[in-house]
């Protein structure tokens, strides 16, 4: 976590990322009392949370922050994810249908082939819609993943 200091200095504060992702399993044995206690803590108030169905207070709290700010003159819902693939693929979704609903547009009678603008050295997951939103790489090469087919503006 980034953030800045007394007299503008910028401080590095490492946070743990409870994600569980094979991106985030390289824990040090000295966080171990630590994380047990934060998980215990965190699964005596949450147990197990299916986003789209239930929501818990931390959530509530943040869909209302961002609907009163950056999504003040535009959105009315909040969708939260688990984990950043599925988060692209519903932005993805979200962000065809809006444009498809803007411009009167139906799918089913007419093919499209809606493309997004991409980044260079960019990872956005393992799903498809998230690794076909890149420019060809390690990620997405056919070893890894035979099906893709970018559809981005690089």
């Amino acid at each position: 976590c980034f953030n800045q200091g007394e007299g503008g200095q910028s401080n590095v504060t490492s946070k743990f990322d409870a994600c569980g992702s094979w991106w985030t399993q390289a824990i040090g044995a000295s966080l171990q009392p630590e994380l047990a206690r934060a998980v215990a803590y965190a699964a005596g108030r949450y147990l197990h949370v299916l986003s789209p169905e239930n929501a818990h207070q931390g959530a509530l709290e943040a869909a209302s922050r961002l609907l009163a700010t950056v999504g003040g003159d535009w959105a009315s819902r909040v969708f939260f994810s688990d984990d950043g693939s599925t988060a692209i693929e519903v932005a993805l979704k979200m962000a065809f249908r809006t444009y498809m609903a803007r411009h009167h547009l139906n799918s089913e009678q007419e093919p499209l082939e809606l493309k997004v603008v991409g980044l260079e050295n960019a990872y956005h997951g393992d799903t498809l819609g998230a690794m076909d939103c890149v420019p060809p790489s390690v990620y997405n090469s056919p070893m890894q993943a035979p099906w893709y087919r970018g559809r981005g503006l690089f």
